[in-house]
């Protein structure tokens, strides 16, 4: 009867050690596939923006800079 009892308890033990290691590698290649995404996301963002020039900035005096506030205004 003992035996039995081992066997059993055994036999839930490898199961569950069992299902751990599967949860383990699920979650694993989880993480690793959004790491992925994320590298290519950042590799489609950086050639959008390799493709910009760099604008010219310049100073704007008051005078400028009050005929711009006119003409958003209308």
């Amino acid at each position: 009867m003992i035996k039995v009892i081992q066997v059993i308890v055994v036999g839930i033990l490898i199961f569950l050690i069992v299902r751990l290691v599967r949860l383990i590698m699920s979650y694993s290649a989880g993480i690793k596939s959004k790491i992925d995404s994320r590298e290519k996301e950042k590799e489609k963002i950086r050639q959008q923006f390799d493709n910009i020039e760099e604008a010219e900035f310049r100073d704007i005096s008051k005078d400028e800079e009050g005929n711009i506030k006119e003409k958003d205004n209308g």
